[in-house]
């Protein structure tokens, strides 16, 4: 399930991805989808596993989010141009990882709301992070 605000058949127009917090859903963005649409942004926001009315499917780990999130890029033909990611607390933690493995379909990623933290043991070029412990349980 996703929700998308502004012109959708426009090939030229900007893409925008709003990422939800956990325990919300991609609707409760309605207002700054409708803001951004009004000024000219392709604004989707797609609801995560086992938020909204996805599909609540096992499993929620972080792996499995950014998995989610690079098959909604496919599905909707959103990997033609790099978007702009904006993530909201979780969001911001699947919108940051999701950049790390898929560089060339992020134009640009706003973090909202990110308490993320490094993991100490990690030594991944790509500067591996991990769920707050709160969002992890």
């Amino acid at each position: 399930r996703y929700h998308v605000w502004g012109e959708t058949n426009d090939p030229d127009v900007v893409d925008v991805v709003l990422l939800h917090d956990l325990g919300e859903a991609g609707g409760g963005l309605s207002d700054l989808g409708v803001a951004l649409a009004r000024r000219g942004y392709r604004v989707w926001a797609p609801d995560f596993r086992g938020h909204g009315d996805s599909d609540r499917a096992l499993p929620y780990d972080d792996e499995t989010l950014v998995e989610d999130t690079r098959a909604f890029f496919v599905e909707l033909d959103l990997y033609r141009r790099p978007a702009v990611l904006v993530g909201f607390g979780l969001g911001a933690f699947v919108a940051m990882a999701f950049a790390a493995t898929h560089p060339a379909l992020v134009g640009g990623i706003v973090l909202i709301d990110a308490e993320l933290r490094r993991t100490s043991n990690e030594t991944n070029a790509h500067d591996v992070y991990r769920f707050h412990p709160l969002q992890a349980s």
